[in-house]
């Protein structure tokens, strides 16, 4: 959920509401974000296929997070909201597996 609003606030931003809540809500989405998958990925109970998919998105993450610390400088919305929704899917199937993992 955080990926998703995360690109909201960046597209929103982009295409002309340039209020300061944007900004904050947005950069408080992308701490949430960050501190949540950092602690995902801390979790010694991951299986091996959870820790692909994570680090899959941690790579993803390394791409658009520096457009969003420099959400006044636009750039490329295109990829950031693709990139964004790639995040989204792998998250929903790490949500499926741990799921499977804690039953």
């Amino acid at each position: 959920m955080f990926a998703q609003r995360i690109a909201k606030y960046y597209i929103a931003y982009q295409i002309g509401i340039k209020d300061k809540n944007t900004i904050v809500q947005m950069n408080s989405a992308v701490e949430m974000f960050r501190s949540s998958h950092n602690q995902l990925m801390a979790n010694q109970s991951n299986t091996p296929q959870i820790n692909k998919h994570l680090n899959s998105i941690d790579r993803l993450w390394k791409i658009v997070y520096k457009f969003y610390l420099n959400i006044e400088k636009g750039g490329l919305p295109l990829i950031v909201f693709n990139t964004t929704d790639n995040i989204t899917k792998k998250m929903d199937t790490i949500t499926n597996l741990y799921i499977e993992l804690y039953k």
